[in-house]
């Protein structure tokens, strides 16, 4: 009698083992397909929206600033984070005799330190921006997309054009400062100037010769080599500066580069005193 009870109790053993596997297994399944969900790629809002709107460019006539020119120009030089999307609340168009003749949008923004605030302005302020959703368009200037949410930009602004404050120039004025690589090609050395001579830990020396230098014609070169690394060579030696990107955006001579291009500098000079 004792063996048949024990027989039994293994049976029933054996099946609830069976049957808590069975559901563990069913429950990791379940746990995995919820967590490849959560790995599919983020779109950036640029996508988004020239996915949901159709993409209009619009001919960008706007003159060229310099570095140095862009700073009487401004009332207002600051780092900035975006707070809002663009979307068709937050666009505007300006018309005259039934002509539409500008398109553009009130963007919200968190300034995180001015450089410059004639105006006295708070934390938060809105700028106009040279991007607009209207008739389920997204229009923008040729070679300019929106600012996006989240991103850090160093701006320049002026309340002289729609008396609030505007970019100057569009991408003459907005620059990505969280995505280098972002910054037009065409304006990267007012850019880079601006960000070098504002936030970063070069010397006064260092800063002045690089925002005096014409980018097309000097012995002054910039060159990306990612979105947080910019390695310039300054006069007819070539004089190598590394800078990298700390976490606040801040650019701070990278020493290790640094070292590495000296070291190789001066093997190479060893190498042809040798010969």
């Amino acid at each position: 009698m004792n063996k048949k009870l024990i027989s039994v109790g293994i049976v029933v053993s054996i099946l609830a083992l069976c049957i808590i596997v069975l559901f563990t297994t069913h429950k990791i399944k379940d746990f995995g397909s919820k967590e490849t969900s959560k790995m599919e790629v983020t779109k950036t809002e640029i996508e988004n929206l020239k996915e949901k709107y159709n993409d209009v460019e619009i001919q960008n006539n706007l003159a060229y600033y310099d570095y140095k020119r862009l700073i009487p120009e401004s009332q207002v030089i600051a780092l900035v984070e975006v707070l809002d999307d663009l979307t068709p609340e937050n666009s505007i168009t300006l018309t005259e005799q039934d002509v539409t003749y500008d398109y553009i949008s009130r963007r919200k923004v968190k300034v995180i330190k001015y450089f410059k605030d004639e105006r006295h302005y708070g934390d938060t302020i809105n700028i106009i921006d040279g991007a607009c959703i209207v008739d389920g368009n997204y229009v923008h200037p040729e070679g300019y997309e929106a600012m996006e949410k989240g991103t850090k930009y160093l701006v320049f602004l002026s309340d002289d054009n729609y008396e609030e404050l505007s970019t100057i120039g569009f991408q003459n004025s907005v620059f990505n400062v969280d995505n280098l690589n972002e910054i037009d090609d065409y304006f990267y050395d007012v850019g880079i100037k601006a960000i070098i001579d504002l936030m970063s830990d070069l010397s006064d020396k260092e800063k002045k010769e690089i925002v005096n230098a014409d980018m097309e014609k000097s012995d002054t070169d910039i060159t990306k080599t990612s979105d947080k690394k910019i390695n310039i060579k300054i006069g007819k030696e070539k004089k190598q500066i590394y800078l990298k990107k700390d976490k606040s955006g801040k650019l701070k001579v990278n020493d290790q580069d640094s070292q590495k291009s000296q070291n190789q500098n001066s093997q190479g000079n060893k190498n042809e005193n040798q010969q």
